[in-house]
């Protein structure tokens, strides 16, 4: 459940509200009554590792003959036809 706060005073509140936001709360901004904001953890994304399929992804001879792909666009059921 996020905490609600109006907006009313968001400059003496903001340092407040990032302290409690950096302890894992989510924080609601309300205006109105109407809520216009969300603030939250900024999460760190994992750095992705370039190479990390190699080896396990194999592709056999003829995988893109072209015979298949002539029955495969002339299918008669698709649904973009």
């Amino acid at each position: 459940m996020a905490t609600t706060k109006n907006l009313e005073d968001p400059d003496e509140q903001m340092e407040a509200l990032v302290a409690r936001v950096e302890a894992g709360e989510a924080v609601a901004l309300v205006r109105d009554g109407v809520e216009v904001a969300r603030m939250a953890a900024y999460g760190v994304r994992p750095v992705r590792q370039l190479g990390a399929f190699a080896g396990q992804i194999i592709f056999t001879p003829g995988w893109d003959d072209p015979e298949d792909w002539d029955e495969f666009l002339d299918d008669p059921n698709d649904p973009l036809r």
